[in-house]
């Protein structure tokens, strides 16, 4: 589900005034980075064409299949 970025500003930050554009997208790096130091990640957070975000989830890679 694509959760647009006017949304999610709403629901962290209320009706700041003061919110910078771009913290949103800020925060969403700061996410990335995060999620991606696991070894195996599973997630990542991906922005939309026309101001959203969504979350993709990978299937992890069974242990068996790693071996060939």
């Amino acid at each position: 589900k694509v959760v647009p970025k006017e949304e999610l500003k709403s629901l962290l930050w209320g009706d700041d005034i003061l919110l910078h554009d771009h913290e949103l997208d800020r925060c969403v790096e700061q996410l990335n980075r995060k999620l991606a130091e696991d070894r195996d990640p599973l997630a990542k957070i991906l922005a939309v064409p026309g101001g959203g975000y969504r979350l993709v989830a990978g299937s992890p890679v069974a242990p068996d299949t790693l071996s060939g």
